[in-house]
């Protein structure tokens, strides 16, 4: 085996390593008592990795679209920023695909007990008249 493949090994068993770990206390922590319960706990860990993943994938697109204008006149610059749009479109393509595809399978097997991430809103503070 040459370097090449031991290296793209470590960084697939470090990836695989990290995700057990800050996966560890949400499997531990679920109280899975049957199948449909771990297929819930399964599909509500898959909605918090995606607004994740499209977050990243809108981020790259976002970085092409700086690099493309960043890059002027210089075709090798203006090649590789058309490349990274390219890639950033695509991964938000799979990944809203890949949503989608996991709720049509919640909706036709009726698996019910999925939550979506709460998106934060602003609260005024609560101000007490003094009497």
């Amino acid at each position: 085996m040459n370097l090449a493949k031991i290296q793209k090994f470590q960084k697939l068993f470090a990836g695989i390593a990290l995700a057990v770990v800050l996966l560890l206390p949400i499997i531990s922590f679920a109280a899975i008592t049957d199948f449909k319960s771990l297929v819930n706990k399964i599909i509500e860990n898959i909605n918090y990795l995606m607004v994740l993943v499209v977050g990243l994938a809108v981020f790259v697109f976002t970085w092409g679209i700086f690099k493309y204008f960043v890059a002027g006149a210089n075709e090798k610059k203006v090649e590789e920023a058309r490349n990274v749009l390219i890639y950033g479109l695509l991964g938000i393509f799979i990944m809203l695909s890949v949503w989608g595809l996991v709720n049509i399978l919640i909706n036709t097997f009726g698996f019910t007990a999925t939550t979506q991430p709460t998106i934060p809103r602003f609260t005024p503070p609560l101000i007490i008249p003094q009497s």
